[in-house]
């Protein structure tokens, strides 16, 4: 992520200057439609990255550690809620 930020930044230095350096304005306004479309394409590149994945083991490592929180949380769920029955349900009747 350091990475595609850093990259980020520096093409768009490039682009800065490039967009000074065009010689009339009339060609100016083609210069930034141009590099709209670059930025859009370069802000777009990690996702499309990402949903066209062809590993299917790539995106189970990506979703792994979200799934093992899952069921972690699963489980002191279930835990919290045989401690609720167990306290407030068993004792009514003792």
């Amino acid at each position: 992520m350091l990475e595609f930020l850093k990259n980020y930044y520096v093409f768009m230095m490039i682009l800065l200057v490039l967009s000074y350096l065009v010689p009339k304005d009339e060609y100016k306004k083609y210069i930034q439609f141009f590099i709209g479309i670059f930025v859009v394409v370069l802000l777009l590149k990690p996702v499309l990255t990402f949903f066209t994945m062809d590993n299917p083991a790539r995106i189970y490592e990506v979703f792994e550690p979200f799934n093992q929180q899952m069921k972690q949380l699963d489980l002191e769920l279930k835990e919290g809620e045989s401690i609720y029955e167990h306290f407030f349900f068993k004792g009514e009747g003792e």
